[in-house]
């Protein structure tokens, strides 16, 4: 959270998702001050925050300080917001930790848990109404623990997700896995490498600022302190969001917010993320398109092997990409056809520009000259297809 005279618990902020994809949200009416809630005045210290849906409402989990919890609900998510409970969800006190930075789990059939907790993370299970805990808080064990501050400590602001027969534990750009959401979970490691990095995002300046953290809460590795992270699926494709305090004016306290493709490998692990300037969302084709970075997919799957990671669309599967630019002249795609009969049919704007044979190897589709952003997609006629790259070529 951003804070300020007052802070609230949903900012009306702007941010970054790469330096060339400015974003924000205006004037919402969603936000909701701490004198709405159960604290009832004015605060600087409205702190992170988590939102899910059940039962046809919405449910917004905030940090009162770093002791305390609560939670707001709502018909629709943009507010208005109310407090039902007019005190704390979790108060201090409560389990041996500071009860701050709440993450929400929800399972397919609507059971959802909420984590919490500083170096030390707590689990519970919600109850039906979302508003209260079926649970006492259970103590998570993460084996092998990790973090900015170094080997044997996490970091705050947990969070949670699942994927196949995997729950992910996440603190920041750190995260373990385990086979249940109540642990154990063994730590994978950071997210982030400087090599998959823009420079842009490398500049640590705001570490040596006024508002630098104190000596005690140096990080080790600061490319991936003090990030904040939380997965979502969006469109069939996987993103994590998180802060970033790199860059002239950034520092703890005032942060972007940034956002990348994820990508899961066959053993269940995440790949190391690519943080860059073009963010997500966009695409150019003369820099050339990962298929794995696709805006939108159905009917197919990633595939990242250890050779080039790929997307197979299934007969009738389509794969579209938002914000391309670069159009006119060639589109060499790096495909295989897993069938003789195999073709894509190739679409800008939604509009079908004609349906392509696929060899074995990559192959040369010809499109017009187009100036400025366009949508493109493709969908697998007549058999199975994977898809690697698509490159311009003018």
């Amino acid at each position: 959270m951003m804070p300020g005279p007052v802070s609230p618990i949903l900012p009306c902020m702007t941010g970054r998702s790469g330096a060339a994809a400015i974003w924000s949200t205006g004037n919402w009416p969603a936000c909701c001050a701490p004198e709405q809630t159960y604290f009832g005045k004015p605060s600087s210290e409205c702190w992170a925050t988590d939102a899910i849906s059940r039962h046809g409402a919405y449910y917004l989990y905030f940090s009162m300080g770093p002791d305390n919890i609560g939670v707001v609900t709502s018909d629709h998510p943009t507010g208005p917001w109310r407090d039902p409970l007019r005190k704390p969800l979790i108060a201090k006190g409560d389990v041996p930790t500071a009860s701050r930075d709440p993450g929400i789990l929800q399972e397919a059939d609507g059971t959802s848990y909420i984590v919490f907790g500083t170096f030390d993370y707590y689990i519970a299970r919600l109850g039906d109404d979302m508003i209260s805990l079926a649970e006492k808080p259970r103590r998570i064990e993460v084996i092998n623990p990790t973090g900015p501050f170094g080997l044997g400590r996490t970091d705050d602001k947990p969070f949670m997700h699942r994927r196949g027969e995997f729950y992910y534990l996440s603190w920041g750009s750190y995260y373990a896995m385990g086979a249940s959401p109540y642990g154990p979970f063994t730590t994978v490691g950071a997210l982030l490498e400087k090599a998959n990095v823009d420079p842009v995002f490398l500049d640590d300046s705001g570490m040596r600022g006024p508002q630098a953290p104190p000596p005690q809460y140096r990080p080790k590795d600061w490319l991936n302190f003090d990030r904040h992270g939380s997965f979502f699926d969006l469109r069939g494709q996987s993103y994590f969001a998180c802060n970033d305090q790199s860059g002239p004016g950034q520092n703890p306290l005032f942060r972007n917010s940034v956002l990348c493709y994820a990508h899961y490998r066959s053993d269940g692990t995440i790949a190391p993320l690519r943080l860059t300037e073009q963010g997500v969302g966009r695409h150019n084709l003369a820099k050339g398109i990962a298929a794995i970075d696709y805006s939108s997919l159905t009917g197919g799957l990633k595939y990242m092997g250890v050779n080039t990671p790929s997307v197979r669309l299934e007969k009738n599967g389509e794969i579209g990409f938002d914000r391309v630019s670069g159009l006119g002249g060639d589109l060499v795609v790096d495909a295989s056809a897993l069938s003789h009969d195999a073709h894509l049919e190739l679409r800008v704007d939604g509009k079908c520009l004609g349906r392509h044979h696929i060899a074995a190897e990559s192959s040369r589709i010809t499109v017009p000259k187009a100036f400025g952003e366009h949508s493109l997609s493709f969908r697998a006629l007549g058999g199975p297809v994977d898809i690697r790259s698509i490159k311009g070529e003018a």
